[in-house]
């Protein structure tokens, strides 16, 4: 999640700007960004515009398409990603000790640039690069955010998980680190999910090599989930008790702050009470005749429950 500044700004005709706080303190200001940090975030926004306009344009050709012939040809794939690509790689090998720069660029290049290994500007180097030279940054610790939501539920990347631990690992800022323990258990949620599925399902293996590696696919499938489920709840609880009070981020509008605690804590309980085979906790309520009820009294019986509401 990205933090939003929400600010009020107050012009004086004929006074002086007025500076601090009631309390006599200064505002911190926020960091103005680098010219590399800025090329970066011109490159990505120009690339998005150029992928809205492509595909724009696409559907524009297939609406007025009179024939086969013509759907086929207006149904092609968006090819400009690569002078992008080349650009962002250029700014970080030009700028490494640009934290905002490099980490940003490096987060669009492990979600956009090529899975072929033996490319020198494939995914797996900005992986190993944030690996290896940035995850024992403690600058790093205010980016984690926009970092986690690199790993998918459905295709959970073995170098996120290795990105984590190295950040528990080696970085000394206890938010960096907090941060990672909470987005490392998070990982293997996504992890454990995917390893029963390829039990249960073991022809998705196929399709799955394409996005993880015959490598990576073959030891999913031989992993044990209950034996992983174990270390994520055992690392969600390092999370909540070691590093609850860390803020994950702060709602703009309540100015209410999110911990890992709050997280942490919601999922040990789905994982000790919600999941498959645990014990339902008891619900209390009212049925329609307003004769109270508890799910306890129903123990041994069948029974379905139907959430529902209306908004």
């Amino acid at each position: 999640m990205r933090w939003l500044a929400v600010g009020a700004l107050m012009l004086l005709v004929g006074l002086p700007a007025l500076k601090g706080r009631a309390d006599g303190k200064d505002e911190p200001k926020e960091a103005a960004k680098s010219k590399a940090a800025e090329e970066v975030d011109a490159l990505i926004t120009a690339h998005q515009k150029a992928v809205m306009e492509f595909y724009k344009d696409r559907e524009e050709k297939l609406k007025n398409a009179k024939t086969d012939a013509e759907r086929s040809a207006a149904i092609v794939p968006f090819t400009k990603a690569e002078a992008t690509i080349d650009s962002l790689w250029d700014l970080v090998e030009k700028n490494p000790n640009d934290l905002e720069a490099a980490v940003k660029a490096l987060r669009w290049l492990v979600t956009n640039a090529a899975y072929d290994e033996k490319n020198p500007k494939s995914r797996g180097r900005a992986w190993d690069m944030l690996i290896k030279d940035y995850a024992a940054n403690p600058k790093i610790a205010p980016l984690m955010n926009d970092l986690a939501g690199l790993d998918y539920a459905y295709i959970p990347s073995p170098k996120m998980e290795e990105f984590l631990r190295a950040v528990l690992e080696k970085n000394p800022a206890r938010e960096a680190k907090g941060k990672a323990c909470l987005y490392l258990g998070d990982h293997l949620n996504h992890v454990v999910a995917l390893v029963r599925r390829l039990k249960e399902q073991p022809a998705e293996a196929n399709s799955m090599r394409g996005f993880l590696g015959i490598q990576e696919t073959e030891r999913l499938k031989e992993a044990d989930p209950d034996k992983l489920a174990k270390e994520m709840e055992a690392v969600f609880e390092e999370a909540n008790t070691k590093y609850g009070d860390v803020v994950l981020y702060t709602n703009p509008v309540t100015m209410k702050k999110t911990t890992v605690a709050d997280r942490a804590t919601g999922e040990l309980f789905e994982i000790r009470h919600l999941a498959v085979g645990k014990e339902a906790p008891d619900i209390a309520a009212e049925d329609l005749d307003g004769k109270s009820l508890k799910l306890s009294d129903y123990r041994g019986k069948v029974v379905v429950i139907d959430f529902w509401g209306n908004w």
